[in-house]
């Protein structure tokens, strides 16, 4: 089979954890298992950041046009590179492919993107006009396929899960692990969330039986990540150090930090609204990856899952029952650790899950007809 020449293209904005997870990292084993060759314009590991921002010259352009098969462009709602994506793909005559990560459509006021993606917003009208530019369009979940089909031809469109790369040092993914950076005291059980400061909403959710179990348990912690005002704010709890903000890590470094962290309970709670339920399960990949277990929402990303792999909690005495439970029950907490690790290597590797990014370029390939579009003009006004 012919190995694919992928040009693939990150804005300033994807240069984190999105281009990582969607584009770099499949595209990278695709390489390593010679089905891929990659060029890629620009992909840091979010290390970039104070530099100055270079649109793409006509040098490059040119450089990366007369050489690719296929264009692959992160998402970024902006008129000039949007036209610079479907100008290039007419004028070299290959198709071009994006990615989506979430239905910004649905962004909530608590989500600092909002600013960007609120009711009117020009973003929001150029995020649903980029879907007629590209030949095909990539999702993370079902439900972004479920929203997107109806501004463009569904059979353009593919979803392709979010994976995790489980080829690391083994004390990385080690069930016993020692935490160097986080170590715990003798009898503490640790609780914890890892994300951004996007989440204010879904934290509200479990912010007051959280505290309540703290109060209640003097042997426990609270562990997390992110800048959220008011939340988690105990005087008392937060002098006696059992109330701790994690610092900022690296992208390359997460793994380690995020297993580092050394939980014994991990959180991952989501409000059920559009934007949520367009999201991907990652965050319980990752506390999967450290064998953390895990409460969560019963929303649509972690609806894949199992109650023998995760509990699940919606209202705040569920959540505070949930958690109690899992306190008091430490042969529990290493069942569903385990039964969660097995179940995420399992289902999300991207080692075998790239795969499914291949027939997608492919098949996009396959399908192209140069000049021809898949807006749905109907469905856009």
């Amino acid at each position: 089979m012919k190995k694919l020449k992928v040009f693939v293209r990150v804005p300033p904005v994807a240069d984190c954890g999105v281009a990582y997870y969607r584009q770099w990292l499949p595209m990278k084993i695709a390489e390593e298992n010679g089905e891929v060759e990659m060029k890629c314009e620009k992909f840091t590991f979010a290390e970039a950041e104070g530099e100055e921002h270079k649109e793409l010259t006509d040098e490059q352009m040119q450089e990366y046009g007369s050489w690719a098969d296929i264009m692959y462009w992160s998402r970024n709602d902006a008129p000039a590179y949007i036209a610079q994506a479907g100008g290039m793909s007419a004028f070299y005559r290959i198709p071009s492919v994006l990615d989506l990560d979430d239905n910004v459509q649905a962004t909530r006021p608590y989500n600092p993107g909002f600013r960007s993606f609120h009711p009117n917003s020009p973003h929001m009208g150029y995020n649903i006009k980029s879907v007629g530019v590209f030949d095909t369009i990539i999702v993370s979940t079902k439900d972004l396929y479920d929203y997107y089909k109806f501004y463009t031809n569904p059979d353009k469109i593919f979803v392709c899960p979010n994976s995790l790369d489980w080829v690391e040092p083994d004390e990385v993914y080690a069930r016993d692990f020692s935490s160097e950076l986080f170590a715990k005291q003798p009898g503490e059980i640790r609780i914890g969330w890892s994300g951004s400061s996007a989440h204010y909403e879904n934290l509200r959710q479990m912010e007051k039986p959280l505290l309540e179990i703290l109060r209640r348990y003097p042997n426990t912690t609270f562990y997390y990540t992110g800048l959220f005002g008011e939340l988690f704010q105990d005087k008392q709890l937060i002098q006696e150090g059992r109330i701790k903000k994690v610092g900022w890590s690296s992208l390359r470094q997460w793994p380690v930090t995020n297993r580092e962290m050394n939980l014994d309970i991990a959180l991952a709670p989501l409000a059920d609204n559009m934007f949520n339920r367009a999201k991907s399960n990652l965050r319980l990949l990752e506390y999967g990856s450290a064998h953390f277990a895990t409460i969560a929402s019963p929303v649509s990303p972690y609806k894949c899952f199992t109650k023998d792999e995760v509990l699940f909690a919606m209202e705040r005495p569920e959540w505070y029952n949930s958690i109690e439970k899992l306190v008091v029950n430490p042969s529990l907490r290493k069942e569903l650790g385990e039964n969660l690790y097995q179940r995420c290597k399992k289902d999300f590797d991207i080692r075998k899950n790239y795969k499914i990014w291949m027939k997608a370029l492919r098949q996009s390939i396959k399908d192209y007809v140069p000049g021809q579009t898949i807006f749905n003009s109907d469905s856009s006004s």
